[in-house]
């Protein structure tokens, strides 16, 4: 029993950070809200860290408004476009649609 209390108290102390964390990236954009390097080091956190792949990429994008050759932001955009599914089978239905496009307009 003492052992699960452990871990429970470690998971808690994990998330409990976490949540600092992430208050204080939150903060950073606050503060600067045109500085592309702290918005893409919270939409990294969100990536990496939280995992929320949504918010991260939403983030990871305004970052890129604002710098577009941002490193951090195109890095970490590369990261969750690379294994994602979703961005494949989209990417396979684009070029479907410009071969059809490109057929009918040849003729």
């Amino acid at each position: 029993k003492g052992q699960n209390q452990a871990k429970k108290t470690k998971s808690d102390d994990s998330s409990s950070n976490q949540k600092e964390v992430l208050g204080l990236y939150e903060r950073a954009v606050e503060a600067a809200p045109k500085d592309a390097l702290s918005r893409a080091d919270l939409g990294r956190f969100l990536l990496v860290r939280l995992k929320d792949r949504t918010k991260a990429q939403t983030t990871l994008e305004k970052a890129l408004v604002l710098d577009p050759s941002n490193s951090v932001a195109l890095y970490n955009l590369g990261l969750l476009h690379g294994d994602s599914s979703e961005v494949l089978s989209s990417t396979k239905g684009a070029a479907s649609s410009s071969d059809s496009s490109s057929s009918s307009s040849s003729s």
